[in-house]
């Protein structure tokens, strides 16, 4: 399945010591360039977002980690979800969960319920603190992600976001 990289490039091995500023360039056409990729982009992009978000905490005297707003904005738009499916919105595994929402309980953030239809699992609710704290946290979220837009079209914008989902879907 993978190509002969003397057929992919420019680089002739036979001519390859006849001149060797030809060669670099042309080893430097091939190289993969980190800093051109997508995953390095979403990663950069990520990273920087993050520490914004948390910097603007900071400024507002909010002492919230990233994965309590996230785990907060999904409780509070899909409610009556259980740990499971929570997990499976963050992208995270269930000790990870457990973990985090023990946290957010002993912050008056959350709280569990057992599920009616199923003993076993714990739906996970906001209360009045938890939702107050959301309320709280949104506007500095989306200040933080309208900078992060400043000069870029509406278009562009929904244009990447579409391109991120399409490779998600064609990773799973």
């Amino acid at each position: 399945m993978s190509e002969d990289v003397s057929k992919t490039s420019k680089v002739n091995p036979k001519n390859a010591n006849s001149n060797s500023d030809d060669l670099i360039n042309d080893l430097e056409s091939i190289v993969y360039k980190l800093e051109e990729s997508i995953g390095y982009n979403v990663r950069h992009f990520t990273k920087q977002l993050r520490f914004r978000i948390l910097s603007n905490f900071k400024e507002n005297g909010i002492k919230v980690s990233i994965e309590e707003w996230i785990c907060l904005a999904f409780i509070f738009r899909y409610e009556d979800r259980n740990q499971n499916q929570l997990g499976d919105l963050l992208m995270q595994d269930k000790t990870a969960v457990t973990r985090l929402l023990d946290t957010m309980e002993s912050k008056k953030q959350v709280r569990r319920l057992i599920d009616r239809r199923d003993k076993r699992n714990r739906i996970i609710k906001l209360t009045a603190e938890g939702k107050r704290q959301y309320n709280k946290l949104r506007p500095i979220v989306e200040y933080t992600i309208a900078t992060a837009k400043k000069n870029i079209s509406e278009q562009d914008y929904n244009t990447t976001v579409e391109t991120l989902r399409k490779m998600c879907i064609n990773l799973e």
